[in-house]
């Protein structure tokens, strides 16, 4: 069994995507966020090991299955997505989204690190809404703590609309 000091290496084969120097507590947080028809994709490494091993063969890091108690429920969706700070703009598409939280398929530049106003789309259902502005985890995902209620409430009537896959 691992401690918190040992450091995790993530790394994705398919997208090329790397995480490293993580504690375990910060090795869980990233693969839980990660959709389970993308498990196969990732590998892990830590310190003493000879070699990489699959996601799926670390017990220490296995996603856990769908927790009835989670105080927002996730969701596997891909929605366009704008992070936007003062006068600069990034696009990219969701991968996990709540109504607490949403995970980006691209890390967010550098240049947006602070709080960020998040513009969500669906075109399909003609809906678009602003949730910010939100503090980021890391690169990759928000948490929606400040997000008014009325987005709150587009967020849920949006879900339970599109009856999206759920984690």
């Amino acid at each position: 069994m691992s401690d918190l000091k040992t450091t995790w290496y993530l790394g994705n084969t398919e997208t090329q995507e790397q995480f490293s120097g993580l504690t375990l507590e910060y090795a869980k947080q990233k693969c839980a966020a990660i959709p389970a028809t993308d498990v196969s994709f990732w590998h892990v490494w830590q310190e003493g090991w000879e070699s990489w091993k699959e996601l799926s063969e670390v017990e220490e890091l296995k996603p856990s299955p769908i927790r009835k108690d989670r105080r927002f429920p996730r969701y596997d969706v891909r929605l366009r997505v704008i992070v936007r700070h003062n006068d600069k703009a990034f696009r990219t598409f969701s991968k996990v989204l709540s109504t607490g939280g949403i995970c980006l398929e691209d890390p967010i530049p550098n240049y947006l690190l602070g709080e960020c106003q998040i513009y969500i789309s669906a075109p399909n259902l003609n809906l678009q809404f602003e949730i910010g502005p939100t503090e980021h985890n890391d690169r990759h995902a928000f948490t929606l703590v400040s997000a008014t209620d009325e987005s709150s409430q587009k967020l849920r009537d949006w879900l339970k609309e599109a009856n999206p896959r759920r984690l």
